[in-house]
């Protein structure tokens, strides 16, 4: 605990210096994430192939790790940083006890993820908004380093696995050599 503990003090001392550079991280924090989601819809709707069908899996994809994401926070109960650390710089108010993992960032890698497969130059750019989010909620003082890196590795395995199980059950079947 005490890396995760010393990393959260060194990013969450960035916040309450510019009022600027905070409202930055409040944004990134609060509602990166929705402008996200909605840049990846329009991205595969311009797609025009299968883009209704690619929509679904990555939605698909977001509500898995998103439901496991809940269901791992009733099990693991992990008290938010602000609630047990004294005189950390809480950007805004923030409810719920448990924290890990982040489902704001289980769900942005979960859609950075779901989009390697079908265009990598945009998903590095949707990886790239996926840690902004998850850096600025630690900044912001909501959550701690470990709860991004467990929504890190959530959101990208629930990805894969619904992307495998569609390639799995929708591959075109093999000509089969006739018999004699």
């Amino acid at each position: 605990m005490r890396i995760n503990e010393s990393l959260f003090l060194f990013l969450n001392n960035l916040a309450g210096k510019f009022p600027i550079f905070d409202t930055l991280v409040i944004f990134s924090a609060e509602y990166l994430l929705f402008w996200l989601i909605a840049g990846a819809t329009v991205f595969l709707l311009l797609k025009k192939e299968n883009s209704l069908k690619r929509i679904l899996i990555l939605f698909i994809s977001i509500s898995v790790a998103w439901g496991i994401s809940q269901i791992i926070n009733t099990l693991y109960p992990s008290p938010r940083p602000f609630l047990i650390l004294d005189g950390i710089n809480l950007l805004f108010e923030h409810g719920g006890y448990d924290s890990f993992p982040s489902g704001n960032t289980t769900i942005a890698f979960a859609l950075a993820a779901g989009l390697f497969y079908y265009n990598k130059p945009v998903a590095w750019l949707f990886v790239l908004g996926a840690l902004l989010v998850g850096i600025s909620r630690i900044i912001a003082g909501v959550h701690w380093p470990f709860d991004i890196l467990g929504g890190l590795i959530l959101g990208g395995i629930v990805s894969a696995a619904i992307y495998s199980l569609y390639q799995k059950f929708h591959q075109k079947p093999t000509p089969q050599e006739p018999q004699e």
